[in-house]
């Protein structure tokens, strides 16, 4: 991959089965990880990547998120 970006960071980006809701016992759709889907948005990423990545690197995104350019309000 350096070879193809260069120098870059990259992150892990887990969202599509841990953001899944299954009922619970009361019939009441959960999810284990509730703060997951808010978190792992393009734009609450962009703040927290802020405090280690400067703006203009080239940021490699390895996840399991479906929806095709989810993560493109990163690209700059």
């Amino acid at each position: 991959i350096k070879t193809i970006l260069g120098d870059y960071d990259a992150i892990h980006v887990r969202r599509g089965d841990k953001i899944k809701t299954r009922k619970d016992r009361f019939g009441v759709a959960r999810t284990l990880h509730p703060h997951l889907d808010r978190d792992t948005r393009p734009e609450a990423m962009l703040i927290r990547l802020a405090r280690w990545i400067p703006p203009g690197r080239m940021i490699f995104i390895a996840s399991n998120e479906r929806t095709p350019g989810f993560f493109s309000p990163l690209s700059i």
